[in-house]
């Protein structure tokens, strides 16, 4: 039977490796990210994503698959 304090001690060790650093801001990696996705790849005038950036020479203008996950 495990004791209840090597229990407690084995827990407090595992929540401490699953838990996010303490200066994570995944808030605003979310927004920076976000902000750099519509800087470099939405094109306003055709309401459309570019596939790459910067442009792939021969490559098909625009994105087909964003909707799907991407972002």
């Amino acid at each position: 039977m495990i004791k209840p304090c090597l229990l407690a001690a084995a827990l407090s060790v595992m929540a401490a490796a699953f838990a996010p650093p303490a200066s994570a801001d995944y808030h605003q990696k979310a927004e920076a990210q976000m902000e750099y996705i519509q800087t470099h790849f939405y094109d306003i005038a055709a309401s459309r994503y570019h596939s790459h950036f910067p442009d792939k020479p021969g490559g098909l203008p625009y994105a087909f698959m964003w909707d799907n996950g991407v972002q």
